[in-house]
């Protein structure tokens, strides 16, 4: 129970809208007697007629009614007093529409006891009470209440007759649906009517698997989940049905068992949705000119329903021994931080004072890596990650302090516990290396002189600004760049290779690099790679990025 603030006209002022907690103005009934369906107002308390209890609540109403506080100085006022309960086992039900007063009586029913309840009285102290049935109708009661227990009863009183008029339909009231946890048992036997309750499936995502044990009869199951029916159909043996849940929310489920024998005997289990664990790591490594600076990283992820927190926002030191920073933790998929399989998961880089690492969308990359294995912080282990975890597909976008990439709809198959999320700040930078034969065959004149690095040729595609756009191109496609000169050691640009803009491999005095982005990449036009390859170049040509479609 609560109460707003006071109006009062002659002092202009209307609070009823104001509702200040700091003031303690509630208070809490207690729940065993079922939620509260009615409050009557009399002189010095409130009655409150809940499911299954009449109950009084002392109210101090000069504090209520009086605008300037009146005598009552306290730092908390005391309006809302001790509830005090009747001795005898009545309430309302779940029927507030039967409740009538008329002076010091009040009227209404309990349905679930068979009663109609007259109350007369002008407080907690001085109140009598009589059930009306007892006077030769109780057998009367009993019988129409049990047969319509959820139906209306609308109570009136007659000034002129001196009496309360009570009558019924067949309207339904809203009654609250039974409410148990996931995995509990519900077992009827030689049940004849639908039974209907709600299955609290918690906030996990996964499969909700439905077993049932037919002992006599058919049934048919009936589940709704998020607006949808999931229906185990007409079922007479043992068996099972099952559904997806695939968001946090809702949370609950509504489910009804309709017999369709006139007699069945049954248990059916809702099972929760299993918590699957899963181990976040992440990961940052950079160059050692970096070492001595400080960026603060983190990731969230989102169903397009659910958005999870971002972690932490404690920066991360760059140092030289690498990694700079290894973090495991290990929770509940779809639970707080932790994503699920299909979920897009966001990585991003804030420079928050005193950061003073800039991140260049040029050089530095996001990765990403789902995972039976687990990569330890060890250099052996974290060269191997690097080499196995792609580049986020998503574009960089932000800047210039906040730099993030999108991983769409990310596959973790259950196999793999781990979840590895990689901050790339390494500077990748290329210089060629000219090899001879080692001494005595080779001379200082041999790698000084006569030493070349070879230029390979490729064709390019249109230049492009992200993976997926690269994917939807060809090397004959409108735009592309054509025949362009590279030096690598391999047939195709590798990791390292500088691309030029001519086939000769020049640089020149301005430059003459291919122009940053993705291009997808064949030795023949048309192409003939299959799968396509691709090929992501940055600054000064070099190639900072390579994959397939």
């Amino acid at each position: 129970m609560t109460y707003s603030g006071v109006f009062s006209g002659p002092a202009n002022s209307n609070n009823l809208n104001e509702f200040n907690l700091g003031l303690a103005n509630y208070k809490d009934c207690e729940t065993r007697f079922g939620p509260i369906m009615k409050m009557h107002s009399r002189e010095t308390d409130i009655l409150v007629l809940q499911e299954d209890r009449i109950t009084y609540v002392l109210s101090g109403k000069n504090v209520i009614t009086d605008s300037t506080g009146g005598g009552a100085i306290a730092s908390v006022p005391e309006v809302l007093g001790t509830q005090i309960a009747r001795i005898e086992e009545y309430g309302i039900s779940f029927n507030p529409e039967s409740f009538a007063a008329w002076g010091y009586d009040m009227f209404f029913t309990d349905t679930k006891r068979g009663a109609v309840i007259n109350l007369r009285g002008a407080s907690q102290g001085s109140d009598q009470l009589q059930t009306i049935q007892a006077y030769g109708m109780n057998s009367w009661f009993r019988d129409n209440f049990n047969a319509n227990l959820t139906t209306q009863k609308l109570g009136g009183y007659d000034p002129y007759m001196k009496e309360f008029v009570l009558g019924t339909n067949l309207r339904q009231v809203p009654v609250p649906v039974p409410l148990v946890p996931c995995g509990q048992q519900i077992q009827q036997m030689s049940s004849s009517s639908p039974v209907v309750f709600e299955v609290d499936l918690g906030l996990v995502i996964g499969q909700v698997d439905i077993p049932y044990n037919i002992s006599s009869g058919t049934i048919n199951i009936d589940v709704v989940w998020n607006g949808v029916t999931y229906s185990s159909g007409n079922v007479s043996a043992n068996g099972s049905f099952n559904f997806n849940k695939t968001l946090n929310t809702p949370d609950t489920a509504e489910v009804t068992i309709t017999p369709i024998t006139p007699t069945a005997s049954y248990d059916i289990t809702v099972e929760c949705p299993p918590e699957v664990p899963l181990t976040v790591i992440q990961v940052v490594v950079n160059s050692p000119n970096y070492s001595g600076q400080f960026i603060t990283t983190n990731y969230n992820w989102t169903d397009g329903t659910t958005i999870s927190p971002y972690t932490g926002f404690s920066p991360a030191e760059l140092i030289t021994l690498q990694p700079s920073e290894y973090q495991a933790q290990t929770g509940v998929r779809s639970i707080g931080v932790f994503p699920y399989s299909g979920a897009d998961i966001k990585l991003r880089t804030q420079k928050i004072p005193p950061d003073d690492f800039d991140f260049n969308p040029l050089y530095h990359r996001f990765r990403i890596l789902s995972s039976p294995i687990l990569y330890t912080n060890s250099p052996a282990d974290i060269a191997s990650l690097l080499a196995n975890a792609p580049v986020v597909s998503g574009p960089i976008t932000g800047g210039p302090t906040q730099y993030q990439a999108i991983e769409a709809g990310f596959s973790m198959p259950l196999a793999n516990p781990y979840l590895y999320l990689i901050w790339d700040l390494r500077l990748i930078t290329n210089m060629q290396l000219c090899y001879c034969s080692p001494p005595p065959a080779a001379t200082v004149d041999d790698v000084c002189c006569s030493c070349s690095v070879g230029c390979g040729q490729i064709y390019l595609g249109p230049q492009t600004f992200s993976e997926a756009a690269v994917c939807a191109t060809n090397v004959q496609s409108a735009g592309a760049v054509g025949l362009v000169g590279f030096n690598s050691n391999g047939a195709n640009p590798e990791l390292g290779a500088i691309v030029y803009d001519n086939t000769s491999c020049l640089a020149g005095s301005s430059g003459n690099y291919q122009a940053a982005g993705f291009y997808i990449m064949d030795v023949n036009n048309p192409g003939t790679n299959n799968p396509k390859q691709w090929i992501q170049i940055g600054a000064n040509g070099v190639v900072i990025n390579t994959g397939t479609c």
